[in-house]
């Protein structure tokens, strides 16, 4: 269980590594505000990033990475990807990085409804 903590730790962390490298750019609400990469609680991450090619790209690195470290799997038939006002185009080609279905908001999250 401590290693998996230890795994769980540096994944955030290499998250916001990423981020410090403009690797990616996350989500603001408005100036001033804290920027928001991702969400993690026990064995569950929301990546929060633009949709952009690029970002979904180095997202994919930052999990793999994870993935290799902890020898644990990703399970893409569970995983859902939701992306916001980007074009079609787009949609496909971070559909094709990540290997998942895109999915529509509102849905639920650790049991708590979730709605943009």
């Amino acid at each position: 269980m401590t290693l998996f903590i230890i795994m769980a730790e540096a994944l955030g962390r290499n998250t916001k590594i990423s981020y410090e490298n403009n690797e990616i750019k996350g989500v603001f609400h408005a100036p001033n505000c804290i920027v928001m990469t991702h969400h993690q609680f026990v064995d569950d991450i929301i990546f929060i990033g633009r949709a952009k090619i690029e970002e979904a790209i180095n997202f994919k690195k930052i999990l793999n990475l994870y993935k290799t470290a902890s020898h644990q799997k990703v399970n893409f038939q569970k995983t859902k990807l939701y992306l916001l006002n980007c074009f079609e185009i787009i949609k496909k080609q971070v559909t094709r990085v990540w290997n998942c279905k895109v999915h529509l908001f509102p849905t639920r999250y650790l049991g708590m409804p979730l709605y943009i």
